[in-house]
């Protein structure tokens, strides 16, 4: 890939304007006129608004202006495209915006395998467009776009016809929740009834989802609270998810392409840098399953060559290398790509892991060494047995509260490498007087493992 890529700019546009397809006078009010006529608001994000551009119903200068800037494609063969609208005119991040989106696409279809990374959306322009109509500049405003400059930054691209991830979740979740049945109907395979706000509205209030608004007095406080508070709410909807009798909800493949591409933006020095569920979107086969993966908005992302080159460095002042990993979102929903049984298996490897490591760790204890030191001279003298190991247990903890942390590890070494038997037998005897339901939940699962 070269260094700098050249952005989809306004010299294409003279070019065409220049080849005699339409005059220079035109190109604004072409634009500002199907900005109010033809686009149908789909959706919106944190920096813009995403619009619906039916090519069907617009003027055949307009479609040849589109084609002279695309010639390798054929216009003609689309219906629709995606038109993103920023909602606040900065000079630059528009321009900034296509060329890092022209760079995930051309570095994605640049690899000889292609498929195996998510699909970004061709771009096929992007224009900053001075507005002379107050009827555009009223139905811009209406759908949260500010005007005050008199300038709006656009972007058109190729329409995916699917959904955003969390909305396809969402979906899922009103189509098997018993409290949710009545809406159910309203998901049609020729076309969603409902809209963002009402399936939003509905999956919050049968989860009884958190809002943040707490007592945190300064923004850092209230950024923390935020953060948490909205991944609680994603635990809640994942858990659900994970407990259907479907799963796994997100093939592992497609899912995997996620990570794949996010590898390649790493080797390549890019960062896409707002990775979350709206920024995903999936597309369906006849069945309802996920059969493609597609990644979006480029608005904050940055290449780090770009970023310190003179001749694109003025696009990226604002912002700041330092950044979160870009694989959260992945390694957030990566469990939906399991099956039952194979949740089941991970978590008796993680469980396992865990009691291992915590053995090693505990060998430093002073206390810990007593303890074994004495289990030791039983193990030689052949005289473990259960009155040992209660023992053992009473000097290593001071409650039940911490006996599944502190004194299951140990037993599990017992089990591993001296007597399985016992060690089990020992177990049931303090299930048979333990009360407390979530120590008796880890002693069955320990047991159950043992056997």
């Amino acid at each position: 890939m070269e260094k700098n890529i050249q952005s989809v700019e306004n010299i294409k546009i003279e070019h065409a304007i220049d080849g005699g397809h339409i005059e220079e006078g035109e190109v604004e009010a072409l634009f500002e006129f199907n900005l109010l006529r033809e686009i149908r608001r789909i959706n919106e994000g944190n920096n813009g608004v995403i619009a619906e551009l039916n090519l069907l119903s617009l003027p055949e200068s307009f479609l040849t202006l589109l084609q002279d800037i695309n010639p390798h494609i054929n216009i003609a063969e689309r219906e629709k495209l995606a038109t993103k609208i920023l909602k606040i005119y900065s000079p630059g991040s528009g321009k900034r915006e296509a060329l890092m989106h022209k760079y995930a696409y051309d570095l994605i279809n640049s690899q000889e395998n292609k498929e195996d990374f998510v699909r970004i959306p061709e771009l096929l322009l992007h224009k900053e467009i001075t507005l002379h109509n107050p009827e555009v500049k009223s139905m811009l405003e209406a759908n949260n776009i500010n005007t005050n400059l008199n300038k709006v930054d656009i972007l058109i691209m190729d329409l995916i016809d699917g959904y955003d991830l969390i909305t396809y979740l969402y979906k899922i979740i009103i189509k098997n929740h018993s409290e949710l049945v009545h809406l159910k109907q309203e998901l049609t395979t020729d076309g969603d009834q409902l809209h963002w706000d009402d399936i939003k509205d509905a999956v919050a209030s049968v989860f009884n989802f958190h809002v943040p608004g707490g007592k945190a007095t300064d923004e850092g406080a209230r950024n923390y609270e935020m953060i948490k508070v909205y991944n609680d709410n994603r635990r809640r909807i994942i858990d659900y998810l994970q407990k259907l009798p479907n799963n796994p909800i997100l093939p592992q493949p497609i899912w995997q392409r996620l990570k794949n591409t996010l590898n390649l933006f790493e080797k390549n020095g890019f960062r896409h840098n707002d990775q979350h569920e709206r920024n995903i979107m999936v597309s369906n086969d006849q069945q309802g399953a996920i059969d493609d993966i597609y990644l979006i908005d480029f608005g904050s992302a940055w290449q780090r060559d770009m970023m310190h080159d003179d001749q694109t460095a003025n696009l990226f002042v604002n912002l700041d290398e330092e950044h979160v990993p870009e694989n959260e979102l992945y390694n957030r929903y990566v469990c939906l790509t399991r099956s039952k049984e194979e949740q089941r298996s991970l978590k008796t490897e993680q469980r396992i892991t865990v009691w291992e490591k915590t053995f090693q760790v505990m060998k430093k204890n002073l206390r810990y060494q007593e303890v074994m030191l004495a289990l030791e001279e039983k193990i030689k003298s052949d005289s473990l047995d259960e009155e040992t190991l209660t023992n053992l247990s009473r000097k290593l903890t001071v409650s039940t509260d911490n006996f599944c942390e502190i004194v299951l590890p140990v037993l599990w070494h017992v089990a591993q490498d001296y007597d399985k038997n016992l060690v089990s037998n020992y177990v049931t005897s303090i299930m048979s007087k333990e009360n407390k339901q979530h120590v008796l939940n880890e002693l069955i699962v320990f047991k159950n493992l043992l056997n």
